[in-house]
């Protein structure tokens, strides 16, 4: 009998390969997922680790589970959250969409990273000014020594600073999602880490303004390097390979042929 921990880990590869799927259009919205018994049989698996991927997939929105209509896929691009874009990003296959999800979604976090930086201005604590001057450093130093890798994990630490300067709930509630995304990508497309040659001098201003309380500065000098860093890293999206790069092909296939076609009306 297979662990528990075996099970999970089953469950979860069904699930990511049916979501691969259903983001490449290979399961396109209305159609429906293959039958239980033949996504068991072609996963070596039994009904219930197959039960608990689609359950998955229902949690993600990218199916509907209906007694007697069996599992329907989703029109992801209505129904997913914000959770689907590593994913999505990982599994496109047209890189001019993909580029163009990003550009909304950094245009998204720069907004939402100037406000926290209005609010840190205004509300910080020492400790939060201690923090900042200490993560400047570190990010000098990684920066000189060409670690793309660190710098790119200490901006995650940087950004999540200026948040907890801001000390306003929604502000932390609303940024959550942006921190986990970045952090999410990092670790998914190491190559997406950049060094932006601006860093040291971004840093150094921004601190004197933030000492002088000069909010608008720190916000304009904030967007500005973001801006920079976003027009490299956009050139890296473009890279198909790139994203492709830790993207295994699917263990199982379901067929367009083989699988039901969505009741006709």
């Amino acid at each position: 009998m297979p662990s528990k921990n075996s099970t999970a880990r089953l469950a979860e590869v069904i699930f990511q390969d049916l979501r691969r799927e259903i983001i490449r259009g290979s399961l396109a919205a209305g159609q429906r997922l293959p039958a239980e018994r033949l996504l068991a049989e072609g996963y070596a698996a039994n009904r219930n680790t197959v039960r608990e991927a689609i359950r998955k997939l229902e949690q993600a929105r990218l199916v509907t589970v209906r007694h007697g209509q069996g599992v329907t896929v989703c029109d992801f691009r209505q129904t997913a959250t914000i959770d689907i874009l590593a994913p999505f990003l990982e599994s496109c296959l047209d890189p001019t969409e993909r580029t163009a999800v990003m550009l909304d979604l950094l245009a998204a976090r720069n907004e939402v990273v100037g406000y926290a930086v209005d609010l840190a201005v205004r509300r910080r604590g020492p400790e939060h000014q201690a923090r900042l001057v200490e993560l400047a450093e570190q990010l000098v130093t990684h920066f000189d020594a060409r670690d793309a890798m660190a710098v790119a994990l200490l901006t995650q630490t940087w950004l999540e600073a200026l948040i907890d300067a801001a000390r306003s709930l929604p502000m932390r509630w609303l940024a959550n999602p942006f921190l986990e995304l970045h952090q999410g990508l990092i670790s998914r497309f190491p190559s997406m880490c950049v060094l932006e040659p601006g860093l040291p001098r971004y840093l150094e201003d921004f601190l004197g303004a933030l000492q002088r309380d000069d909010a608008a500065t720190c916000r304009r000098l904030t967007h500005a390097y973001f801006q920079r860093v976003d027009l490299l890293l956009l050139g890296r999206i473009g890279s198909t390979s790139m994203l492709s790069e830790h993207s295994p092909a699917p263990a199982f296939r379901p067929s367009p042929i083989s699988a039901p076609k969505p009741p006709t009306e």
